[in-house]
């Protein structure tokens, strides 16, 4: 299991692949306490509060989201977390002008804040270049379609080819590290 401190970490996969499962695992097993944005409260209803801090209410709109992360930022300087888990990602940043003054500083020096960025989408082709493609872990887990084969298979050459035939339900998914090649996993 990676360690996502200070790191950004996207992870991609169809509904019911094992993104929000992954997620929280990752979280516990490094004993990390994360502000969670996400529309799905009921995925944390039963969470432990060590862990996971549900941030209300959840909106697409940049200003919300803007305050959303001031808050996270106030609280990782103060120790209180170790990271944000933004859940819908391609919901809350659609383009490369949706991201804020405050979203582009941390995704740009999280590191420098003791803060870990973990993204969760559906749709990792809508999410805009600059954040998606420096994340120190990709984690994918299986998704369909053209797009989402040609976005991955210009990260890494053939990458996007074994996303489209991981098998569903199975809860395998590809790991690809910055200056790694992808490795297929088995279920966490």
């Amino acid at each position: 299991m990676i360690n996502p401190r200070n790191h950004k970490i996207s992870i991609c996969g169809l509904q019911g692949s094992g993104k929000t499962y992954f997620s929280k695992e990752m979280v516990k097993r490094n004993n990390m306490r994360v502000l969670v944005y996400s529309p799905h409260w009921k995925d944390f209803e039963h969470e432990p509060e060590k862990n996971f801090l549900f941030y209300s209410p959840f909106s697409v709109d940049p200003k919300q989201v803007e305050k959303f992360l001031d808050y996270a930022m106030r609280l990782c300087k103060e120790g209180h977390i170790d990271g944000v888990f933004m859940d819908e990602f391609d919901m809350v940043y659609q383009s490369n002008f949706m991201i804020g003054v405050t979203a582009t500083d941390i995704f740009s020096n999280h590191r420098h804040y003791d803060m870990c960025i973990i993204m969760i989408t559906r749709r990792p082709q809508d999410i805009p270049a600059k954040v998606f493609e420096s994340s120190k872990h990709i984690i994918c887990f299986p998704l369909q379609g053209q797009n989402v084969q040609k976005k991955f298979n210009g990260l890494y050459k053939g990458m996007g080819d074994e996303i489209i035939n991981l098998e569903y339900e199975t809860w395998k998914y590809i790991h690809k590290e910055i200056g790694q090649p992808p490795k297929l996993m088995p279920p966490v």
